[in-house]
């Protein structure tokens, strides 16, 4: 109770410098964090959201309140629309009871009412869970995803099956709108981005662990970059941990645990060396402020690609974000300004000149393809680091298509 009172008595008191949101704080956690192994290489596309009507998809319980914020609640059973349940059974091969739909633990929207409406978040919306793809899209061919859309009087019904959405619900609990996540067009009203991958905490990945949070990942793609494993973690969630993930964040794990004891069980490929490897990606909203920045490496004369992230992260995060993509250690690195100037980690970058929008290149040095990690000796910063995002408060992965639950 204590540590929650300080920290947010420093978050207000960062508020009024303008210096580090809540969420953007440099990092100074030192506990242990698993390796990113194999899953370095994983892109989480971007992705939009498309309001679910309630006749696009019809599941009880319609009400979610006296639920621990720790533990998932109850899976969901889908009871309609009739043409949603026939064509799931006759492409899928599903039955009725086997249609549910599994939820992460509920959070408090975070999100200003006056950014709520360009994310397609209701208004009267107290708290929201992630909704999971279900688990028989991870055996659907992409003819029979297509198929099943076609089928769908209300096609959002179907995203929300393949892809995964958000839930919201009101102070009482009760359901007061369903988001699907379809796929991005070019940074739409209520799309999303991601910047990572971040390495997880062995904390935070052990407790996810312990309360079943990880489901099966669902789509050929988020497969075959390595992760079997997904969950969502809560806005805020693990900040001790050092997961500084304002608006949430997705956890990706190499093998999947069904158990909750710890121990690795199926699927995946193991990791580096058959370790268990396990990241995150954050959640950007549109209406996050952000720059790209260009890095040109002294020693070897290198351009790396571009890394975009919003102007309130400190410069220890672009450190990270190398770091994520190249295994080059952050710690060794050393960032230079356009003029020369050192760049301190704990510093937002818009202290150095950058504005929404903006773009810049800092001078790289501690880098040598020499010391990269063998088959990393090509520095590649994927797609989700580049693009901008749009504006929410609740996330998903995606396929060619959209999330990757």
């Amino acid at each position: 109770m204590l540590a929650k009172l300080a920290r947010e008595r420093l978050a207000e008191e960062q508020s009024r410098r303008n210096l580090h949101p809540v969420g953007f704080e440099p990092n100074t956690d030192s506990s242990p964090s698993l390796s990113l192994g194999e899953l370095r290489a994983l892109h989480v596309p971007p992705f939009a959201v498309a309001a679910c009507s309630e006749r696009a998809a019809l599941f009880e319980p319609r009400r979610f309140d006296g639920h621990s914020s720790e533990s998932p609640p109850p899976p969901a059973k889908l009871d309609g629309p009739k043409d949603l349940l026939d064509a799931f059974m006759r492409v899928a091969g599903l039955t009725r009871h086997s249609m549910l739909l599994h939820f992460s633990p509920f959070a408090a929207v975070n999100l200003p009412l006056t950014d709520r409406a360009p994310a397609g978040i209701p208004i009267p919306a107290a708290r929201f869970a992630y909704i999971h793809p279900i688990a028989a899209a991870a055996a659907l061919t992409p003819s029979q995803r297509t198929e099943l859309r076609a089928a769908c009087s209300c096609v959002e019904g179907a995203e929300l099956l393949l892809n995964g959405g958000f839930c919201y619900v009101d102070q009482s609990g009760a359901v007061v709108g369903v988001n699907a996540a379809v796929s991005d067009s070019a940074g739409s009203p209520g799309a999303f981005s991601f910047l990572g991958p971040f390495s997880l905490g062995e904390a935070a990945h052990e407790q996810l662990t312990a309360s079943k949070r990880y489901l099966p990942v669902t789509d050929a793609p988020t497969r075959g970059g390595g992760a079997a494993a997904v969950c969502w973690i809560r806005p805020l969630e693990f900040a001790d941990d050092g997961v500084r993930a304002p608006f949430g964040a997705f956890a990706f794990a190499t093998a999947v645990d069904t158990h909750g004891n710890g121990h690795s069980h199926g699927g995946g490929h193991g990791g580096s060396h058959g370790a268990l490897a396990a990241c995150y990606f954050r959640l950007l909203p549109a209406n996050v402020p952000q720059a790209t920045i260009a890095f040109h490496a002294r020693e070897t004369g290198t351009s790396l690609p571009t890394v975009t992230c919003p102007i309130k992260c400190p410069v220890s995060d672009v450190k990270r974000c190398i770091e994520g993509r190249t295994g080059l250690a952050a710690a060794s690195l050393h960032l230079q300004g356009a003029a020369g100037e050192p760049l301190l980690d704990e510093t937002p970058i818009e202290a150095y000149g950058l504005v929404a929008g903006s773009t810049t290149t800092w001078q790289l040095s501690g880098f040598s393809t020499e010391h990269a990690p063998r088959g990393e000796r090509d520095v590649v910063v994927p797609p989700s680091c580049r693009g901008a995002p749009a504006s929410a408060s609740a996330p998903v992965v995606q396929e060619q298509d959209p999330m990757a639950a």
